[in-house]
Parts: structure tokens; sequence; C-alpha cells
């Protein structure tokens, strides 16, 4: 994420901020079926930072490699990629610039 919080107002990075340079990456451990709508009141508040099965890191760079096809959100999007295709995603810096 490059921003705190998605659509219908849940706080996935509460601390991510666009102009760091930085991706903030959310990583939920697998919860089972129904799992999740448990800690859906935490997303929504941007407090389940706290909460084990939640995990997060701010990086610049990333990549992840899996013999399994990878599911995955960006910039509001579900996508997936082909099995053992590489997710890569990279921060450029100051890109873009608005100006008011």
């Amino acid at each position: 994420m490059n921003g705190r919080s998605e659509g219908g107002g849940f706080r996935i990075a509460p601390s991510a901020r666009v102009d760091d340079g930085a991706l903030d990456i959310c990583w939920i451990d697998p919860v089972g079926p129904g799992g999740f709508l448990r800690y859906v009141r935490a997303v929504r508040r941007g407090t389940h930072e706290r909460i084990p099965v939640f995990r997060s890191w701010r990086v610049d760079r990333l990549r992840v490699e899996s013999e399994a096809a990878i599911r995955y959100h960006l910039d509001g999007e579900y996508r997936e990629l082909p099995e053992g295709e590489p997710l890569e995603v990279e921060v450029d810096s100051g890109r873009v610039r608005l100006v008011g």
C-alpha cells in the first residue's frame, strides 16, 4: 500500500504515507474459513497491527516467489499471477508531483 486506507474506510496500513518513498506491505496469516470476519472491526479502526495474525513491513521494493499462483491486491484491484511467476513491486520515489 502507498496510502493509509482502502474503500469503505478500511485502514489497512494506518502508518502509511504517500510521500515517504516506501510501500507498506500488509500480510494476514491464514485464519481459516470466515476467520477474517473476526478481525474486520479492528481493520476498519486501524488497530489490527496489534493482532498476531497481521504483520507489516515498510520496503522500497518487494519480490515474492512461489510455485503456486500468487493472488494479491494492488491499488484497489485484485490480481493473480500464473504459477511460478514472481511478483515484483518497486517504488519510484518522487515520480509524480502534484502542484496545487
